[in-house]
């Protein structure tokens, strides 16, 4: 945790990728034979000490299992001049992080839309209905969920001039982010939401049922 306070008042991320591969290089190294082995037992530790120091943070930031790629952190200083953090949490760290993390505040991205939501105290009308969260707030003292998800995506469609009243739709992905987008194609009159996944049907092998597609949505992880 004390960790984690230095790095917060510093303004650096918990997760250092070229710093641990470094460490796991050298291990590797001068470990031999058994170079397998002991990497494997740094990682753990590496993974346990990254969820420490996470939950010693304070302040803001985008909760997520991978996020090296995320540029949040830019754009919030950009947008708002204040320190917005990369919580990279393992799935089997989630619990531990949502019940003593310090944060007053996260954005949630895959794959935790949906497994945060028993960690909290309750949720607002928009995430009840969507059955997903991409907002954590606390809030005297509870931990309250929030979609903004639906407004975001009425927005860009609405913005892009793409109509999707009366329309045939399909949504690429089931997870948290395809339910919100759902909610949004319904609220704006779309006349017919289908789901493409990787099992059932249809699924990126079977495609027949949606060739009559008029706007078709990525709701799925790839080019992030």
């Amino acid at each position: 945790g004390e960790i984690g306070r230095i790095k917060n008042e510093n303004g650096r991320n918990v997760r250092d990728p070229l710093r641990e591969e470094e460490i796991l290089s050298t291990v590797g190294r001068e470990a031999g034979i058994y170079s397998d082995e002991v990497q494997k037992v740094y990682r753990t530790v590496l993974c346990e000490s990254r969820l420490l120091q996470n939950i010693g943070m304070s302040g803001y930031g985008l909760l997520g299992e991978r996020l090296s790629h995320s540029l949040s952190p830019e754009i919030h200083k950009a947008l708002g001049g204040y320190a917005y953090r990369l919580f990279e949490i393992s799935p089997d760290g989630l619990g531990r992080f949502m019940k003593e993390g310090k944060f007053e505040g996260v954005n949630v991205t895959v794959p935790y839309k949906k497994a945060v939501i028993g960690y909290l105290d309750r949720l607002d009308e928009s995430a009840s209905r969507v059955g997903a969260v991409n907002v954590v707030l606390r809030r005297n003292g509870e931990l309250v969920g929030y979609n903004t998800d639906v407004y975001g995506c009425k927005k860009a469609l609405c913005s892009s001039g793409i109509e999707v009243c009366g329309k045939k739709c399909t949504v690429l992905g089931t997870g948290g982010g395809a339910q919100a987008v759902r909610a949004a194609l319904e609220e704006l009159g779309a006349s017919k939401i289908s789901f493409v996944s990787r099992s059932g049907e249809p699924n990126y092998h079977h495609l027949e049922g949606i060739f009559d597609t008029q706007v078709l949505i990525n709701a799925t992880p790839v080019g992030m």
